[in-house]
């Protein structure tokens, strides 16, 4: 599935998928520490492996990692 490649891009990966199988998939991007996930969601689950967190809106890029999850 990811083929060695350094970055994965996970879009809208767990928006059809219900809350214990979301939790599932999300605990294999954890392992992948030499690689960069990018994961792009509007569910909060996904944001709980992140390490950094941007919020993109139409007058810019927030940098929203700490903030309330």
């Amino acid at each position: 599935m990811f083929s060695g490649c350094p970055v994965l891009l996970l879009d809208e990966s767990t928006s059809a998928l219900d809350e214990l199988t979301e939790c599932r998939l999300l605990e294999n991007p954890r392992s992948l520490t030499d690689r960069t996930v990018v994961i792009v969601t509007h569910r909060k689950a996904a944001l709980s492996i992140c390490d950094r967190i941007l919020h993109f809106t139409e007058s810019g890029v927030e940098d929203a990692t700490g903030m309330e999850r």
